[in-house]
């Protein structure tokens, strides 16, 4: 049962993707795997430790000695010669075999992470360094006097520099004094490690670059540039947490702030593991979770203990690769080892982006770098001669022997062990069978499928250590987690944590361009060729079938991936995630717009021949919007009371109609304000509506214009009458001395611009926005009433709950447009992505604002839904998160504040001035696709429109 749902997630990823979409299914399946592989060896005490070969007190009780799982192997053993063993792990040709999607960053983290608790004493390879916790030492130190090395003394914060404007730790030692016959210690630092400790990692190390060596938690720190970029990251992430909750409780003092945070950080690390390190690993593709608790009440819950095995087995030196490649230059191992200043020389996101984009190599024989089988300058044995000499030293059990206390069968041959007839036959000449094989040797020897990283018995080990080690930490434990001990605030930060790129992304200047995956760059799923055959069915799929979101639920499921192809009306490129779709939020150069929605274009006559602003790039399109954000700055004075006095009209009339159609209504309604509040004039808003609401559907086009009486010839005289209208306004001159100065001197295109962007844009997205609040407030009757007393006991205000939840569920803009102005990389939840020049991406923003990785029953509408840091981040109002400031060189919508302001007055004035409903409950379409998406369908026919009484 339990192998047959590892091969169905893992070979299945759609059911994986299923999986986490249910709560109930994803604990129940979490507990399942997790406990699967916590039982998959006898729970910690262990009999023995490399203390003795026989259990004794001190075996039991002192950690000092390194933990076993099994005793010493017994019987004498004819083994290989060791150089023989050894030459196993060499590249052939020294040419590196890389893995199938693990990334460079992958590799970088392991050795970070396991280096904080795999701590073998130099000296005596039985005993440890080690705190046999994931305590975050590489930042905090192993001792308190450590600790206090590195704290500031000054709210809670880590001593730190500054280079280049970033934030970096201190250095070790001062640039000015040292020289390459004696490093000088900066202050505060000469004894934060010891020199039997510090002193072998200064080996190799140039004088120069031993200048810059930064002081942190463990002493070899600075040994290679990814190991120093992952603590760089998380003391810059350490000290950004101090000041958020320094603001938060302005009266804890510098002891409760650096605590409370050293806390919250311990559990960001916990989960990374989980959620990403652990599911990278191979042990299943699934997202585990630290369900505080459950792991309380199993048997394996006990104090963690390091093992030899678990130390020896994290040798993935073959990770490690020929060269790292950053921009257009290839760094050596000599390049970016004991090279600290590369970090503050090329930057984190440069250095984590190339990692992340590069593929680690294989684990496994045949494919380690010389420099760990070169034998090391003063006892010329190598790196990887030392981890062999510990299995012999210590007669760990056999590869076999190994298999069987972790459930697994023992192997009967070696082309089964290997399945590969070269190393079998290697492995022939030195052992006699498959049980002489030693377990180092074989764990690196046992063959594994491609999509994997590495063998059964290796993904058991590490699995059981992970899990065991991770989910027992005191911090997990439903006596301790929780908002007393780590702040209301740090609860936040903890649940609005879900990958490492959200940690890099939040201490970086441009979060948007951030690459953090253990998942290296892989192609976009889905197919390229025949791509004719697919348009025509995944149409007809899009179109008449299942509609735009079964059709894309549908393609996700296939591929697994939030990012895919889909032909559906065109070739395109689909993201449905929140990290995906911030390309479309940061317009940096990667895209690029074209003159349509999706296939849909504007005939040029209905826009006097200029290409709208909406669709321009560069330095044309950042005039039109800085000028559009002045006039929005100029005119807001008059915004509440214009659209007030307006709305109020209009209610009036809607009140003395029989039969009143809220559809047309609004959109009459939102015409009239717009061009009453930004020019002063009167429009004929229900023909002017007509246009805008049809502007894309003058099809065929060839017969729109034979056809004198068509649409399309209608709305061309309209149009013909508004422009000479918005030229002759009270303010257009004023607009057009400010588009004078911002190099835009052609006063008839920014009349057909100005018309464009508030008869299409601000029009559309505003009245869809009221058609959805009215829809909603009809639905759900018993927060109406609910939100009627808020908003007379508190204010308009009261209503942003409401408004904001409308938009997650009903966005005005649903699908974002962008094509791919050079070839780069994508980051999604799915992995990276490589988006060729000239492909076209588009965004699904109902996808992205009803994840169920974000929000609890998504589809469900909670006007108190609670705003975490996840939730902010998920929620796309047009083209920018909804927290973000509009500036003139992206495409969000420059009136998206102003619109929500008229949100909260149109929502007041319905729920406190009037009484009504509709006759049928409200509907959004998740068939047919069209402009109107975002509002209701139907002509929202209300029962009753009526005032209230005084």
């Amino acid at each position: 049962m339990a192998v047959s749902l590892f091969s169905l997630v893992n070979r299945f990823p759609n059911v994986v993707y299923t999986l986490t979409k249910i709560p109930f299914v994803h604990r129940h399946v979490n507990r399942f795997i997790v406990a699967r592989y916590a039982n998959t060896a006898a729970p910690r005490p262990r009999a023995y430790s490399l203390r003795s070969d026989y259990t004794s007190w001190a075996s039991l009780t002192d950690r000092g000695y390194t933990g076993r799982h099994l005793p010493a192997h017994q019987a004498a053993r004819d083994l290989p010669d060791i150089s023989d063993v050894e030459a196993l792990w060499r590249r052939p040709d020294g040419k590196e075999i890389p893995s199938n999607d693990t990334s460079l960053l992958f590799a970088f983290f392991a050795q970070w992470f396991t280096d904080s608790f795999l701590r073998t004493d130099g000296k005596d390879p039985s005993r440890n360094h080690s705190n046999h916790e994931i305590d975050f030492c590489q930042l905090y130190g192993q001792t308190t006097d450590q600790t206090n090395k590195l704290r500031s003394g000054t709210g809670g914060k880590l001593k730190c520099q500054t280079i280049n404007g970033q934030i970096y730790p201190p250095y070790l030692f001062d640039p000015a004094k040292t020289t390459a016959q004696k490093p000088v210690f900066a202050k505060g630092f000469k004894t934060l490690h010891s020199p039997e400790k510090l002193k072998p990692n200064l080996v190799g190390f140039e004088s120069e670059r031993q200048k810059y060596m930064f002081a942190t938690g463990l002493e070899h720190g600075n040994n290679q540039i990814g190991y120093t970029v992952l603590s760089v990251v998380f003391l810059r992430e350490h000290n950004r947490i101090c000041g958020v909750l320094a603001t938060a409780y302005p009266d804890w003092d510098d002891d409760r702030l650096f605590e409370t945070t050293r806390a919250v950080m311990t559990v960001l690390l916990l989960n990374i593991i989980l959620s990403e390190y652990v599911a990278q690993v191979g042990v299943v593709k699934f997202p585990f979770q630290a369900e505080i608790g459950w792991a309380e009440n199993q048997n394996w819950y006990r104090s963690n203990w390091i093992n030899v095995e678990f130390s020896l087995l994290y040798r993935w030196h073959s990770m490690v690769p020929d060269g790292f490649k950053i921009g257009q230059q290839t760094l050596s191992a000599s390049d970016y080892r004991r090279n600290p200043k590369l970090v503050s020389d090329l930057g984190v996101e440069t250095i984590l982006a190339a990692a992340s984009s590069q593929t680690a190599g294989k684990i496994g024989l045949g494919n380690t770098h010389d420099m760990f089988l070169d034998p090391l300058p003063g006892n010329g044995v190598s790196i990887q001669r030392r981890a062999l000499n510990m299995t012999r030293d210590f007669d760990l059990a056999s590869m076999n022997d190994y298999r069987r206390y972790f459930g697994l069968p023992a192997f009967r041959s070696f082309d089964n062990l290997t399945g590969d007839p070269i190393l079998s036959a290697q492995l022939a000449q030195l052992y006699n069978g498959p049980d002489d094989v030693e377990w180092m040797v074989g764990i690196f020897a046992e063959k594994h499928g491609p999509r994997e990283m590495m063998g059964d018995l290796m993904v058991r080990m590490v699995a059981y250590d992970a899990f065991t080690h991770a989910l027992t930490n005191p911090l997990l434990s439903k006596n301790v987690f929780g908002p007393d001990t780590f702040s209301t605030v740090g609860m936040d930060i903890i649940s609005g944590t879900k990958s490492l790129r959200d940690i890099v992304a939040r201490n970086v200047d441009d979060p948007t361009q951030v690459i953090a995956s253990f998942q290296s760059t892989k192609p976009v799923p889905g197919p390229k060729r025949f791509a004719w055959i697919a348009r025509v069915t995944e149409t007809l799929d899009f179109m008449f079938i299942r509609g735009w979101r079964g059709h894309f639920e549908r393609k996700r499921a296939q591929t697994g991936s939030d990012v895919f192809r889909s032909h559906a009306l065109m070739s395109r490129i689909i993201v449905l995630d929140a990290m995906g779709c911030e390309v479309f939020s940061n317009w940096d150069g990667r895209l690029k717009k074209e003159p349509r929605f999706g296939i849909a274009t504007v005939p040029p006559a209905l826009t006097g021949g200029v290409t709208p602003s909406v669709f321009l790039d560069g330095d044309e399109h950042d005039a039109y919007k800085a000028l559009y954000i002045q006039i929005l700055a100029d005119r807001d004075a008059d915004c509440a009371n214009v659209f007030q006095q307006v709305l109020d009209t209009h209610c009036a009339g809607w009140a003395t109609q029989d039969r009143l159609h809220m559809r047309p209504a609004i959109e009459a309604m939102t015409m009239d304000f717009l061009f009453q509040w930004l020019f002063g004039i009167k429009v004929d808003a229900q023909e002017l509506s007509g246009i805008y609401n049809n502007i894309f559907g003058h099809k065929p086009r060839i017969w729109a214009k034979a056809n004198p009486f068509s649409h399309y010839h209608k709305s061309n005289r309209a149009l013909a009458q508004l422009i000479p209208k918005i030229k002759a306004s009270n303010w257009f001159q004023n607009y057009a001395d400010k588009a004078l100065v911002l190099g835009l001197k052609d006063r008839e295109a920014l009349a057909q611009q100005l018309a464009f962007l508030l008869g299409m844009n601000s029009y559309l997205g505003l009245q869809s926005l009221m058609k959805s609040l009215v829809g909603e407030l009809s639905n759900n009757q018993s927060d109406k009433i609910d939100l009627a007393d808020q908003l007379h006991r508190n204010g308009a205000n009261a209503a942003v709950g409401f408004i904001t939840e409308t938009l997650r569920l009903h966005p005005p803009v649903f699908l974002l447009h962008g094509v791919a102005r050079t070839d780069f990389i994508l980051q999604s939840g799915s992995g990276n992505f490589e988006i060729l020049k000239g492909e076209r991406v588009t965004g699904v923003v109902p996808f992205v604002q009803q994840s169920k990785r974000v929000f609890d029953d998504p589809l469900t509408f909670k006007p108190n839904r609670p705003q975490t840091t996840a939730a902010k981040a998920s929620l796309i109002w047009s083209h920018s998160r909804q927290d973000a400031k509009p500036n003139a060189h992206d495409h969000g919508c420059p009136g998206k504040d102003v619109a929500l302001r008229l949100a909260t007055q149109f929502t007041q004035t319905l729920v406190t001035q009037y009484d009504w409903r509709l006759w049928k409950r409200a509907e959004w379409s998740d068939g047919a696709y069209n402009l109107q998406i975002a509002s209701p369908i139907g002509s929202l026919e209300a029962r009753y429109f009526k005032p209230l009484k005084a």
